[in-house]
């Protein structure tokens, strides 16, 4: 109201005084903001009031709503790792928990391959080999099958079975067990490769990297990257083993 009686009074000014009366408009435009800015200002309380009786539902990003027919969400590698398991070849890391973003070692990697293989193998490593490692190890009968095999060479008379496998080394430890996984080339092949990340590569990687490419055992990243240092988690080899078993085991696999 008292906007009102401030503005009668103006009025009634203006009306004695002409010389107030050159200051009209800009007081009927002072008049006309201050009325507006009372209505947004209403009009933002009300607004914020609704709001917070009525919340907007939660929007839930697609890759986490992958539910199944019993309500519960599945991850993309729930395949995988579930096949993994049932052939015995990988095994979880605590009771009702496989570990799937947890890196493999190379420990890990060369049990894995050996029970692909058969899993039994009667020889030791000669002693001193792998200054690093004790036949009383859990993967000592894996790792003597992968030496001899040619699939493990070592580094400075080290093993080093508690390091990550970065995906370069899963390539070429495929390819060099590929024969005794039942994976044959059909003829002599050759393929070239042309991640983004050429550079990133090691040499002595190459033709591992590139006879998984064309097998279809490993593939790059979407940005047309390899990702050669990256380390390989244990559902990202859960899936590799599953395309080696599922579509290439037994098979000639055409290169060109």
């Amino acid at each position: 109201m008292r906007y009102y009686r401030f503005a009668a009074e103006c009025e009634t000014k203006r009306a004695k005084n002409p010389a107030i009366m050159r200051n009209r408009k800009g007081f009927s435009c002072s008049f006309t903001l201050l009325r507006t800015f009372l209505s947004v200002s209403v009009f933002l309380l009300l607004f914020l009031f609704l709001s917070a009786l009525f919340p907007a539902p939660v929007q839930v990003r697609a890759a986490e709503t992958d539910a199944g027919q019993n309500g519960q969400q599945t991850a993309w590698y729930s395949e995988y790792t579930d096949y993994v398991l049932g052939q015995g070849y990988m095994s979880e890391l605590s009771p009702g928990d496989f570990g799937a973003e947890e890196p493999v070692t190379r420990a890990m990697l060369t049990e894995v391959l050996f029970r692909m293989w058969g899993g039994t193998y009667d020889r030791n490593l000669p002693q001193g080999t792998f200054s690093d490692v004790d036949e009383s190890e859990w993967f000592s009968e894996a790792l003597s099958w992968a030496y001899d095999s040619g699939i493990i060479r070592g580094a400075g008379g080290k093993f080093d079975p508690q390091s990550p496998v970065d995906r370069e080394t899963a390539a070429v430890m495929i390819q060099r067990a590929s024969p005794l996984l039942g994976i044959q080339p059909a003829s002599d092949w050759s393929f070239s490769i042309d991640y983004t990340d050429l550079e990133d590569i090691s040499e002595w990687a190459v033709d591992g990297i590139a006879y998984c490419s064309v097998c279809g055992i490993m593939s790059g990243d979407p940005d047309g990257s390899f990702a050669p240092g990256r380390m390989i988690t244990r559902a990202e080899a859960a899936a590799v083993i599953w395309r080696i078993d599922n579509g290439l085991r037994g098979q000639d696999v055409m290169t060109g």
